[in-house]
């Protein structure tokens, strides 16, 4: 009615403050489902980069074992030892072939628990052309039967003698690491296995 004070309507204070509240709170911390979908996101990106991570130490851990592990052994102070897994044997050269970018080296010779031993070893060649990365494979005959193994590694030459360092993996399940000197000029090769596994 005319005359008659104008009065507001009610007004729930409550819950406009719940309101109001919920309204920051989501922008403060996002909707809940869109939050888990980014911890989701999250910890499989962790995951991945752990992986990476993973296997880039085992490829450092690979390195190092056949660079460093042939120091410590021959000065005897190194902290890392191993254990010789039979006395150093030779073989002899049977054959190479010199190539512009890997040569060939064919070598035969008495190897204790592996018996008559053959093997091949392939020489890639870096940038210095006195060293790279080597690998190969052979085959040791017994009178009870045969070994097999593939190796990979590394080699250089310094004063005209040849050295390769690489892991060599047996068909058995065994691995050893094998330091190889190689004398071009007598055709000798060296071998020293050191057990890894």
């Amino acid at each position: 009615a005319r005359g008659e004070p104008h009065t507001a309507p009610a007004y729930d204070t409550t819950a406009a403050t719940l309101v109001v509240a919920s309204f920051f709170t989501s922008l403060r911390y996002g909707d809940p489902q869109e939050q888990s979908e980014e911890a989701g996101m999250a910890a499989e990106a962790t995951e991945t980069i752990l992986h990476r991570k993973g296997k880039m130490m085992k490829k450092w851990f690979l390195v190092c074992l056949i660079f460093v592990t042939p120091w410590a052994l021959a000065d005897g102070h190194g902290g890392l030892t191993l254990e010789k897994r039979q006395p150093d044997a030779s073989m002899t050269v049977t054959s190479a072939k010199i190539g512009d970018a890997v040569s060939v080296i064919n070598a035969e010779g008495d190897m204790g628990a592996y018996g008559r031993v053959y093997v091949t070893f392939n020489l890639e060649y870096d940038a210095t052309r006195a060293g790279g990365k080597v690998y190969g494979q052979g085959r040791g005959f017994t009178q009870d039967g045969y070994a097999s193994g593939k190796f990979t590694g590394y080699w250089q030459m310094t004063d005209g003698v040849i050295t390769m360092r690489h892991v060599v993996q047996l068909a058995d399940g065994t691995q050893n690491l094998d330091v190889v000197t190689f004398t071009p000029l007598s055709k000798e090769l060296i071998v020293s296995a050191y057990v890894l596994k």
